[in-house]
């Protein structure tokens, strides 16, 4: 964390907690015997540095009652500072089912924040992930297959003058494009069917919100389709909204994961600089440090009190954690 210039840190889930295998249990009780397992272990590894270590806790929503009762029990633990969600399908049921209402509510009682974190897009059923959407497209989306010799746009130098290798075959690109497309399908969806659409933001302002690891400047385009709907075809035909989304949104408390080099963020700091938080996948191979996002917004010519804020200040306050007194060097 030193070397990468991070103060302090909210940890997200394990592989197995984090909606990848758990979700697919379909016995509550080991649902809820796992999920205080993994609770356990990870406020017992916050310890180690309780001043810099944060904990974002699973939930057994395989049962609504369990789900509860680990709530409950985690918000008297001073690590835990976030509930981890999925959005995806669990027991035929979205985020937007009103099953989910008391979650909600109890998380406005309670304070706690809900850390919403995208699915990379493998195991889980959903329209994007390795499931019936990509399995239904993959063979549509494959490369035709490249007659030999000759070069070509599918050939590659075999190191000889005038000789090339032609890749010959279709290249089938309905899984390679999953985990690129998942992170922004999966939070867009419960952000607008859900925050918005669903009217959870409106029925529960209190309740705090991250969506992270799927950037933050697709929200502009999301508002703008959705402004231009309620005009069109009014949500109030669905849903109980008695506001419009811009609206809603900007009251809501609510923010989104962001990666230093988006360009609209570089472009429009201050659109964005109330509603964003800045964090990194790391060990992933795309992770950044925080050195090199600082050093992204400052050639953008961000004003350094929006990047205190992006950077650190939103998070601290959305998180309630109280910032470290003594930063690395």
């Amino acid at each position: 964390m030193d070397a990468m210039g991070v103060d302090q840190a909210l940890l997200y889930l394990t592989w197995f907690a984090e909606g990848f295998f758990l979700v697919l249990v379909r016995d509550p009780d080991v649902a809820y015997a796992l999920a205080r397992a993994y609770n356990d272990w990870v406020t017992e590894f916050c310890k180690a540095a309780p001043e810099r270590l944060f904990a974002a806790a699973i939930q057994p929503l395989q049962n609504m009652d369990f789900a509860l009762e680990e709530l409950a029990r985690v918000a008297a633990i001073p690590s835990v500072r976030a509930v981890f969600i999925r959005p995806m399908f669990l027991e035929d049921r979205y985020l937007n089912h009103p099953y989910y209402d008391p979650l909600w509510a109890e998380l406005e009682q309670l304070g706690i924040t809900v850390a919403v974190h995208a699915t990379p897009g493998l195991w889980n059923p959903e329209w994007s992930s390795h499931g019936p959407f990509f399995e239904k497209i993959k063979d549509r989306l494959a490369q035709p297959p490249v007659p030999g010799g000759g070069g070509g746009p599918f050939a590659g130098g075999s190191g000889g003058a005038g000789q090339s290798i032609t890749f010959i075959g279709a290249t089938p690109l309905g899984h390679p494009l999953a985990p690129i497309l998942a992170n922004w399908l999966d939070n867009h969806m419960f952000v607008a069917s859900t925050l918005i659409g669903f009217t959870v933001m409106e029925r529960y302002p209190a309740m705090k919100v991250v969506v992270a690891h799927g950037k933050a400047s697709w929200m502009q385009e999301v508002l703008e389709k959705m402004e231009a709907s309620t005009r069109v075809i009014p949500l109030l035909h669905h849903y109980p909204v008695s506001t419009e989304p811009e609206e809603m949104w900007e009251r809501g408390n609510v923010m989104l994961g962001f990666d230093a080099e988006e360009r609209m963020i570089q472009a429009l700091p201050q659109d964005f600089a109330d509603k964003v938080v800045w964090g990194s996948r790391y060990p992933h191979h795309d992770a950044t440090s925080a050195w090199d996002a600082l050093a992204r917004l400052r050639a953008a010519n961000v004003a350094e009190p929006l990047i205190a804020r992006m950077m650190g200040g939103n998070a601290a306050r959305q998180f309630a954690i109280e910032p470290r007194r003594e930063p690395p060097a």
